[in-house]
């Protein structure tokens, strides 16, 4: 249905988006989170939702790529 449709465009957009430091280089959609403060709320809102039965159908962890990025 439409939910479903809307849920892989979503996916799918998320998927292609480009992130890094955009000091050090261009085309970027995304850069980090301001500190290590926000990045620990945006990973804690992130498990709390798969608690309550969310589905991370794309990223949903901390970055491996160092800085304050969630992906």
């Amino acid at each position: 249905g439409i939910a479903q449709r809307l849920a892989d465009r979503v996916t799918r957009l998320m998927a292609e988006t480009r992130y890094g430091d955009p000091l050090a280089q261009d085309g970027l959609h995304m850069g980090p989170l301001m500190n290590q403060v926000g990045l620990e709320k945006v990973a804690s809102l992130v498990e709390s939702a798969k608690r309550q039965g969310a589905q991370v159908l794309t990223g949903g962890r901390v970055a491996d790529r160092g800085g304050f990025h969630y992906e």
